[in-house]
């Protein structure tokens, strides 16, 4: 089976917490990035799994945590088209 194509993954972790991985991934004599990608596998449901009513409430939960009821007004697409003109010479 071919591998698939890998995508790059950046945490922000407790140094502490990043030591004992990188211990636990020794002393099982692979890469950090196989260790926590098999863990990954293991805990993160694959795509058979449909998520339920109380998946989506959870993440409605978290959502609000993180967002602290901030919204957004502007739309992301129109942020980035707005940006990439500024940043296009113009033609004299």
């Amino acid at each position: 089976m071919a591998e698939q194509r890998r995508i790059r993954l950046i945490l922000d972790i407790a140094p502490d917490l990043r030591r004992r991985i990188k211990v636990a991934a020794a002393r099982r004599d692979v890469p950090v990035r196989t260790y926590v990608s098999s863990i990954l596998e293991r805990i993160v449901p694959g795509s058979e799994a449909p998520m339920t009513r109380d998946d989506v409430e959870q993440l409605r939960r978290v959502r609000a945590s993180v967002m602290g009821g901030r919204t957004f007004d502007d739309d992301s697409a129109d942020i980035l088209r707005e940006e990439r003109h500024r940043q296009t010479p113009q033609d004299p």
